[in-house]
């Protein structure tokens, strides 16, 4: 019978996709996996730049500002109207 050693390269190789493996099974049935999974989304969003505005404005939607911004209760708001419009 001949038997035949593993070579470096070999057990390196069983070792990386044993591991990987076991990283696989832990992230996916342990919660240890959860905030991995939500970090894909929030990375997206943590490394961009946030535009600072100022220009808001509230509008309190009763039967004076339907009269003063002449919309019509049955449609959606025209936002491009002014006060002035």
């Amino acid at each position: 019978m001949k038997v035949k050693a593993i070579g470096r390269d070999e057990f390196f190789k069983a070792a990386g996709r044993a591991l990987a493996v076991l990283c696989g099974l832990m992230l996916w049935k342990m919660p240890l996996g959860e905030p991995w999974v939500n970090a894909s989304y929030d990375y997206l969003v943590r490394f961009g730049a946030h535009a600072v505005t100022n220009r808001v404005t509230l509008i309190l939607m009763d039967n004076e500002a339907f009269d003063q911004f002449h919309q019509t209760r049955s449609q959606t708001w025209d936002r491009d109207c002014t006060p002035n419009c």
